[in-house]
């Protein structure tokens, strides 16, 4: 920690322990990226040089047909139409280990891109843990808020801390249901590093101890309210929750509300369901308060054969 002032600046490291998804909002089209069943690797390509390279070979046409009528990978285009290894490097933008998500045997799919700098590095939005810090915080502290404290986006990551996932949707009895989509995800233990600075000043007593003691209880109140609710799927990784933040895409509604918190479990079960059953109409939600839990899905993801929970995050803020 470094004080200047009233000023205090803090290391926070994230140690990600179980597949992470920050979402850019950009999808990679499933004819976009080369996929090698042997390597389990996937070839991003860049759009601007792929597509003067189809002009230049004349070859609109053939990929036109093969886009509006073939479902087959990109990789036997390229082959059928003599397109070098040369080439593809130079349209490459990079690669990532496709993990579980990806199999010769499936249909391509597209893949929800994470978050990117303009030199395809990968890196976390500072707004992402403040975000979720602003939560924790007011499950322990009703009316604490996070103003004074700024928290920076992360280092870049390197495109070995990435690896591709799929969505597995399991129910309360231990039920899996694949989804088909694939998401880059953040490598279980990678570590990522960002600044945290508090204004003492302007934070309203929120001071560093007060966040840690709110981080330290979240894990616990997130597993024993609404992750004892489900049965584990089979092959399912052990999970600690202590000192966690739970982050990013597909990690579920519960651990970004304190309804529960502030209404009672009860009233808030009442108030989730009937929430979730307007948003999601096909989402069976009215049988939610007789199942005892609102969402009444848990968000997982597979990585190296086992079955993790999306986004959990262990914190040291130092």
């Amino acid at each position: 920690m470094i004080k200047e002032g009233h000023i205090e600046k803090y290391d926070l490291i994230l140690t990600i322990k179980s597949p992470l998804f920050i979402g850019s909002g950009n999808k990679i089209g499933k004819k976009q990226y080369i996929f090698n069943q042997r390597d389990k690797i996937a070839t991003i390509l860049n759009e601007e040089r792929f597509m003067s390279l189809i002009i230049s070979k004349k070859l609109v046409n053939s990929y036109e047909t093969f886009i509006l009528r073939s479902n087959d990978p990109l990789f036997r285009f390229l082959s059928d139409n003599n397109v070098s290894q040369n080439e593809i490097n130079y349209m490459t933008d990079y690669k990532v280990s496709a993990g579980d998500a990806l199999m010769d045997e499936r249909p391509p799919m597209a893949i929800d891109q994470f978050m990117r700098d303009s030199y395809y590095n990968t890196y976390i939005p500072g707004s992402s843990i403040k975000g979720a810090l602003r939560t924790v915080v007011l499950l322990k502290y009703k009316n604490k808020e996070l103003e004074g404290v700024s928290i920076s986006d992360s280092l870049p990551l390197k495109h070995s801390d990435m690896v591709l996932c799929g969505k597995h949707d399991v129910s309360v009895n231990g039920k899996v249901n694949q989804i088909n989509m694939v998401r880059e995800c953040i490598k279980p233990n990678t570590k990522v590093e960002f600044s945290l600075t508090i204004d003492t000043k302007i934070a309203n007593n929120l001071g560093i101890e007060l966040l840690k003691s709110a981080i330290s209880d979240f894990g616990e109140y997130y597993k024993e309210t609404f992750k004892s609710k489900f049965k584990d799927a089979d092959i399912t990784a052990m999970e600690d929750y202590k000192g966690v933040l739970i982050l990013g895409g597909g990690s579920g509604f519960f651990s970004k509300t304190t309804v529960y918190k502030n209404r009672g479990y009860d009233e808030g079960l009442k108030f989730v369901a009937k929430f979730m059953k307007e948003k999601f109409r096909n989402g069976h939600h009215e049988k939610d308060i007789g199942i005892g839990i609102s969402p009444h899905m848990l968000k997982y993801t597979k990585y190296q054969n086992k079955f993790y929970h999306y986004g959990i995050c262990k914190v040291d803020i130092l």
